[in-house]
């Protein structure tokens, strides 16, 4: 029982984070993710991570990322940032 309400209690917090939605930019990505310009450009490419234009700057959607560092991928994002972290 104790289980059932917790896992209510996730998804109704995970509800309301996506309904305030927050976005970082290029450098607060990079930092998070440990990655180069050019790994996002690539992401961005193959529609791993794609930023959201906001004037002249490009903008990354905080669940996108937490989709990315929980392990929530496609298997080639897998792969290419286990190739990265030898």
């Amino acid at each position: 029982m104790e289980r059932a309400i917790e896992a209510q209690r996730q998804e109704l917090m995970e509800q309301a984070e996506q309904s305030e939605e927050t976005y970082l930019n290029t450098r607060e990505v990079k930092q998070l993710l440990k990655v180069c310009d050019g790994t996002l450009n690539l992401w961005a490419k193959r529609g791993y991570l794609v930023p959201i234009k906001v004037g002249n700057k490009n903008m990354y959607a905080k669940s996108d990322i937490r989709r990315v560092q929980t392990g929530n991928k496609c298997e080639s994002v897998a792969s290419y940032l286990k190739r990265k972290e030898k």
